[in-house]
């Protein structure tokens, strides 16, 4: 009897070591892009750093990949000169759509946007903004990789068009010179450079085809490139952003710098 009991005592005792063990694990949340650091179990992004005024910042959004075949979520930090360190315990809890937390993670298919939203959060504070920065912590479900970051700043004044008078054009006789390129029978030489052309009137870059280049479709061609989620033939050749025949690293830095303004993507014209 004692036995039994001693047996029992044991089992029980080394059921609670396992679940104590699955509750205390967490997953790792990481980064695979410059901007936003990885800091023990968090990731955060710099407004400072990264060259944004904190008081023009409206939303900051993170999208990122993660096996969405358990739930996810996590809570959001802010630290400013107005607040060393603001964290809002269900204010700004997030996680999965449907997982019923003030905060969702819109998308699917292992393939999220995370927006944080900051408007007017320094319309009451009159000191100067030396440091900002949102703080990112995962706090159940599987592995998380940020794949891009991207920032919403408040619309710069816009000069309204004023009417001119337009002089009608007169046509004229105009005398036509051939040019270096032309041949003496006429035939144009086409081996020089080809003009080249907004990519998003091409499709290239508009890897899902819903007609625009968005963050969406940076984090397509991430997880592709990690062997997390492939992309079909054709969303492939609209991924292969700078033609040279293969989908990687490369592309995606591409994509990222259009999304973000920094450099447009611009394919050759047929």
């Amino acid at each position: 009897m004692k036995n039994s009991k001693i047996v029992a005592a044991m089992a029980a005792a080394s059921m609670a070591v396992s679940m104590l063990s699955m509750v205390t694990a967490s997953a790792d949340i990481t980064s695979d892009i410059d901007e936003v650091k990885v800091d023990g179990k968090n990731v955060f992004f710099s407004l400072t750093d990264n060259g944004y005024d904190p008081a023009e910042v409206k939303s900051v959004s993170l999208t990122f990949s993660v096996d969405d075949t358990d739930g996810f979520g996590g809570g959001i930090m802010f630290q400013s000169d107005k607040n060393s360190w603001d964290q809002r315990d269900g204010e700004w809890d997030w996680g999965n759509p449907g997982a019923d937390k003030p905060i969702t993670a819109e998308g699917e298919d292992g393939e999220y946007t995370l927006t944080f939203d900051l408007e007017g959060y320094f319309d009451d504070f009159d000191g100067d903004i030396t440091w900002a920065q949102v703080y990112v912590q995962q706090w159940w479900g599987n592995n998380i990789t940020v794949t891009a970051v991207d920032v919403a700043t408040a619309d710069a004044p816009v000069d309204e068009p004023v009417d001119e008078p337009v002089d009608e054009p007169v046509d004229e006789p105009v005398d036509v010179v051939p040019t270096d390129a032309e041949t003496t029978d006429g035939e144009t030489d086409t081996t020089g450079d080809q003009d080249t052309t907004d990519a998003e009137t091409t499709g290239v870059g508009d890897v899902n085809g819903d007609g625009k280049i968005n963050v969406t479709d940076v984090s397509k061609v991430a997880a592709h490139v990690k062997g997390v989620k492939a992309l079909t033939t054709d969303e492939q050749d609209r991924a292969d952003v700078n033609g040279d025949g293969k989908v990687n690293v490369t592309d995606v830095s591409l994509l990222a710098a259009h999304v973000k303004n920094v450099k447009k993507l611009a394919v050759k014209a047929n």
